[in-house]
C-alpha cells in the first residue's frame, strides 16, 4: 500500500470542539451532551483533543 492510495480521497479539514460550538453560536456543553446521547458528530481524538470532520457537521 502506498501513500497515494491511503489519502486518495483528499483531506477533511478538521474543527475543535471549541470552534465548532462557536461557529454555530452554542454552548459546547450542548455538543458534549448531544455526543453522549449519540446525536452529535463522530470525532476523533487527537491526543487528549478531539476533533470533528466538517464533513460530518
Amino acid at each position: 500500500m502506498t501513500n497515494e492510495t491511503v489519502f486518495a480521497g483528499g483531506f477533511d479539514s478538521l474543527l475543535t470542539i471549541k470552534e465548532l460550538a462557536a461557529s454555530l453560536g452554542i454552548n459546547v456543553q450542548i455538543l458534549y451532551n448531544l455526543r453522549f446521547r449519540g446525536r452529535g458528530p463522530h470525532g476523533i481524538r487527537i491526543g487528549r483533543e478531539l476533533k470533528l470532520r466538517r464533513s460530518e457537521i
